[in-house]
């Protein structure tokens, strides 16, 4: 049935229209003219009026799916907690959790600021199933995360904290929308004190407790302080212990290329340092200049790409690496990406770091990913870390065989390295 309403307005037609004449409209004709319209509002209120019939049709799909979050997260002061949150996505739509090969898609993800003194660790998401490259999520499903409490906080507060999840969505007919990032609140209630543990800080790292010691040996040597601020009660640092410090690679970069120091919340020169909660890991210059400072745990893969734009030899001279180098570092990548040799030669040149990660991924395995041997020479000739492996044990050397990268693999076998052919699919580097 075709209703159409009508209302009585008054509008200026050449004169003022006399008391009382009025004039029908016919709103459905009326919204598709758009001197009708100017008639009967303001063009202002026009546009307002067109503005909020379009937005919920350009808002992103995603926004569609809905999250069950816990009531509240019960956590011990300086703990760690496990979260899970169910997953519902619209009917005829998919998520990203997982990739088998290389892909651009973003995978379904939840972070927290450790300013707020929380932060997630090891997300694990449904297996889903696969499609292509990447392994989708269909209808719903349950994620579950690790959070730490970074800050000690007294038992029986509580802290209402932000938590962003980031994902992206496509329709099973392969439309795809931007990744989107969706905003909740976490409840976390304090409900048990501070627990000291055995302390799991590996000894082969050369740690320096006292700051004035560090200092002078950092001024000395010419490199780079690396500072952890930490507590046996936390356990996200007990964490990065397990993650990062037990590696062998992330034991040698700190000893050889950086002074360690490592100060325990007990130490009065905690209050040299400015930190938000535990662990903090700062880094400084040989003259004590700031250069970086966050609070959380990282695993190794991680920490060392924190580290690489920032190592030192002892004893050499130059300014200390700061965000130019981190630059120089990126600009590496990028010409790798890009197969430009030429570009590979002048960031070399210019103090790039030829051991620099992306990720989990050294530029010289991403020489060797993408068939560039001439760019493999160039990193071997400036110092590349031939022996650094990334998780799953894949080093430069085997993702060379395992792609069959026949003239890289005669390269690196000529540096006398030992030959390894891990478990599985070898890995591809994510899109820049």
């Amino acid at each position: 049935m075709n209703v159409q309403r009508k209302v009585h307005v008054q509008w200026k037609k050449g004169k003022p229209p006399a008391a009382g004449d009025k004039q029908n409209i016919d709103i459905p004709a009326c919204l598709l003219s758009g001197s009708c319209m100017r008639r009967i509002f303001p063009r202002t209120a026009v546009l307002v009026y067109f503005l909020s019939m379009l937005m919920p049709l350009l808002a992103n799909p995603a926004t569609r799916i809905a999250y069950e979050l816990p009531g509240s997260v019960a956590i011990a002061s300086g703990g760690e907690a496990t979260v899970r949150v169910k997953v519902k996505i619209p009917p005829g739509n998919h998520i990203y959790v997982g990739h088998e090969e290389e892909s651009s898609t973003v995978l379904l993800d939840f972070q927290m600021d450790p300013k707020e003194g929380f932060q997630i660790a090891e997300v694990k998401r449904p297996r889903g199933q696969r499609k292509g490259p990447d392994r989708i999520l269909e209808k719903e499903g349950e994620i579950q995360f690790k959070v730490f409490e970074l800050q000690g906080r007294g038992v029986g507060s509580s802290v209402n904290a932000n938590l962003s999840v980031r994902v992206q969505m496509c329709s099973n007919e392969g439309i795809c929308y931007e990744p989107y990032i969706h905003k909740e609140k976490l409840l976390f209630l304090i409900h048990a004190k501070r627990q000291d543990v055995r302390d799991r800080t590996s000894s082969r790292i050369p740690w320096i407790l006292s700051h004035a010691e560090a200092k002078e040996k950092a001024r000395t040597r010419k490199q780079n302080l690396f500072t952890l601020i930490t507590a046996p009660w936390c356990g996200a640092c007990r964490y990065m212990e397990q993650k990062a410090f037990s590696s062998t690679q992330v034991q040698e970069r700190l000893s050889e290329k950086f002074v360690a120091l490592r100060i325990l919340d007990t130490n009065p020169d905690r209050s040299d340092f400015r930190y938000n909660g535990y662990p903090t890991l700062i880094i400084r210059d040989p003259a004590g200049r700031e250069l970086y400072n966050k609070a959380g745990a990282m695993d190794a893969a991680a920490f060392l790409s924190l580290l690489a734009p920032f190592e030192k030899e002892a004893g050499t001279d130059g300014a200390a690496p700061g965000v130019g180098s981190a630059q120089k570092n990126e600009q590496l990548i990028l010409a790798i990406y890009q197969k430009n040799k030429e570009q590979v030669r002048d960031s070399l040149a210019q103090g790039a770091n030829p051991s620099t990660l992306h990720g989990s991924w050294s530029a010289l395995m991403l020489a060797v990913y993408f068939d560039q041997p001439e760019i493999v020479q160039l990193l071997i000739a400036k110092g590349a870390d031939l022996r650094y492996t990334m998780p799953g044990g894949w080093t430069a050397l085997s993702l060379a065989e395992a792609y069959q990268r026949k003239e890289i693999l005669g390269v690196l076998q000529n540096q006398g390295l030992p030959r390894s052919l891990p478990a599985g699919r070898p890995p591809a580097p994510g899109k820049l």
